[in-house]
């Protein structure tokens, strides 16, 4: 299925996609490898909320990554810290202190 909503974020790509099965799956894919199908994070029942959670999760994978945390499949990885599931990013709102501080004390 063709990406329908793509965002830049570092250097990969957060997608929105239409679902093999219904609703809309949101993937995070390497910008080097267009091919790639990515990896899919989370799934939504309507595009709208799909784009939404994209938009949340690029800013707080942003934070992240200012904190030295990178993605291995669906969990946020640092040395020596806690992982740090997506599906609580995604799931929940988390806003940007309540992100920080879970960064700072995992």
């Amino acid at each position: 299925m063709a990406d329908q909503y793509s965002i830049p974020c570092f250097n990969s790509l957060i997608i929105v996609k239409e679902s093999e099965d219904d609703g809309f799956d949101l993937c995070m894919k390497d910008a080097s490898n267009p091919l790639s199908s990515g990896t899919r994070l989370s799934t939504y029942a309507t595009e709208e909320k799909a784009i939404v959670k994209a938009e949340h999760f690029c800013s707080m994978y942003g934070l992240a990554r200012e904190k030295g945390y990178n993605l291995k499949g669906k969990m946020l990885v640092k040395p020596d810290h806690e992982d740090i599931p997506v599906s609580l990013l995604l799931q929940a709102d988390v806003s940007q202190e309540q992100l920080l501080s879970l960064l700072e004390n995992s």
